[in-house]
């Protein structure tokens, strides 16, 4: 099973893993926060839990547990790549500045609402 981690800077709360099963793409959407802890110990008790491989080593793994209603999957993945990921997410949106994109975007969702909001429309009798 191949997975990969996304983040975007319009929802800089999450990130994403999406995975390829049989040529199909599923992904899972958790908190930012769960990986940046998780490098160094274990975080979750809803749906998500992450967790290093002990002891730290240079090629060290990160195990990452997904618990739908269905069941459950726990992935490994390179520390050394996730910890390179979550410094790129970082670089994009620092941690503690994460608010200050939300307002942005939700005051642009606003003006967009606001537009909508005049149209004149009709009324059905």
């Amino acid at each position: 099973m191949q997975v990969r981690l996304t983040f975007c800077g319009t929802d800089p709360v999450a990130v994403q893993a999406v995975f390829q099963i049989q040529g199909k793409e599923t992904s899972w959407t958790f908190g930012r926060d769960l990986l940046v802890e998780g490098i160094r110990s274990k975080v979750g008790d809803g749906d998500v839990s992450v967790w290093p491989e002990t002891p730290e080593v240079g090629d060290a793994r990160l195990y990452l547990e997904l618990r739908p209603p269905e069941g459950r999957c726990v992935v490994s993945l390179p520390r050394p790549q996730v910890k390179e990921f979550l410094e790129q997410a970082m670089h994009i949106v620092p941690r503690s500045a994460e608010e200050r994109y939300v307002r942005s975007g939700l005051t642009e969702l606003e003006m967009h609402l606001n537009q909508a909001g005049t149209f004149s429309g009709r009324k059905d009798s």
